[in-house]
């Protein structure tokens, strides 16, 4: 983008001695400002120990969300307070991953827990919810309803609370690497959510520490294996 832009005018000494006027001519150029994007998943556990850790960050996340998206002018100077996004997608993940095939309780062994897929259904005791969702939310300011940011809201507290009966063998950062890699591919569950270019936000809300594992080695998880140490989860 370009300006170009020319003054004219006259100082007091060409105006006394009868002077010619000073033109000055001069060009500014900027380069038009890149969108501010920001791709967001967040890996949620949904062990029996989450109920109140979930409840608190479905009710602090809106504020989240509300300074990556809405400007906010508190000294009335006309300025925003800090620049915001132009858009986000935000895709909710669990760390299931199953129990290699030891039908630990809650870890869906048939289909390798949740397998890193990005959460399309609330939790069954959700209310107020869709039946489903697609398998990424997203919001572009730049054309959007005026009930757009309050949708988004709803739609990813819906999608946050996962309930408590989940894997207690936690996976989180196996999951998100599935996640991200594997199951974006084409034809995967999570395709097209990343985009080439755009910074990636990964949250992590657990009171676990992380117990991803090797597929090769289940054994870790067999209670039965007593040589291996007590499983603890």
């Amino acid at each position: 983008v370009a300006a170009l832009a020319t003054t004219q005018g006259c100082s007091n000494l060409q105006e006394d001695t009868g002077g010619t006027c000073l033109t000055t001519e001069f060009s500014v150029r900027w380069a038009s400002a890149p969108a501010r994007s920001l791709d967001m998943v967040v890996v949620i556990d949904d062990s029996s120990s989450m109920a109140d850790a979930q409840q608190a960050f479905v009710e602090h996340f809106p504020a989240v969300l509300r300074s990556l998206l809405i400007e906010t002018d508190a000294d009335g100077d006309t300025c925003p307070e800090h620049h915001v996004l132009d858009d986000l997608r935000l895709a909710v993940l669990t760390p299931n991953l199953g129990s290699h095939g030891l039908g630990l309780p809650g870890c869906n062994d048939y289909a390798r827990g949740d397998d890193a897929c990005f959460q399309r259904a609330p939790a069954p005791d959700a209310t107020d919810c869709a039946e489903a969702y697609p398998a990424f939310l997203a919001l572009d300011r730049r054309d959007m309803a005026a009930d757009s940011f309050d949708r988004l809201v709803s739609d990813a507290g819906c999608l946050a609370a996962r309930g408590t009966e989940g894997c207690g063998i936690e996976q989180p950062l196996s999951a998100a690497l599935r996640a991200l890699t594997t199951q974006s591919h084409e034809g995967n569950c999570n395709a097209g959510f990343r985009r080439p270019d755009v910074p990636l936000a990964v949250i992590f809300l657990t009171d676990e520490d992380d117990g991803s594992l090797d597929p090769d080695h289940p054994e870790l998880l067999d209670p039965e294996r007593t040589d291996l140490g007590a499983l603890t989860i």
